[in-house]
């Protein structure tokens, strides 16, 4: 299995379908200059940190990906910006639970975990509110060391 496996799955959906807040057009692979595009909705997937551990009890190996999400709402004023980034939170958790793998059949799982509050960055004038989501997906797999 790849990064850009689990990256393109993770774009996949949550850009999918007629309610989606996200297009591929708000949505970059590690590309941070779109900050610099005027969109509403951003999104940037990026790889992060990943651990193999050996599965002591069933003899394989697992390894747990991590895919850092930075999403975002351009700011025109607090509330806006307040319920926005809430209602974009929400769909972004959605999603990957109601899709746990990702679409990808080996993976058991995704746990997401969140920064307490979104970040305010101005990038060309423009003020854009800014969360990381990290998703960590484990890949279990049947290899043993005599393998």
């Amino acid at each position: 299995m790849s990064y850009q496996t689990l990256i393109d799955g993770l774009e996949d959906i949550i850009t999918s379908g007629e309610l989606a807040k996200f297009t591929k057009k708000d949505v970059s692979q590690g590309d941070y200059t779109l900050l610099n595009e005027s969109h509403y909705y951003y999104a940037i997937l990026d790889y992060g940190g990943f651990r193999r551990e050996r599965d002591v009890l069933g003899g394989g190996w697992s390894i747990t990906w991590t895919i850092i999400a930075m999403i975002g709402v351009l700011y025109q004023n607090d509330k806006q910006v307040n319920d926005d980034m809430r209602d974009l939170r929400d769909e972004f958790i959605t999603r990957v639970s109601e899709n746990p793998g990702l679409g990808v059949n080996a993976f058991e799982a995704a746990v997401l975990s969140g920064e307490e509050t979104p970040e305010i960055i101005e990038v060309g004038g423009r003020p854009i509110s800014l969360e990381q989501i990290n998703i960590e997906m484990t890949e279990v797999t049947n290899f043993t060391e005599a393998d």
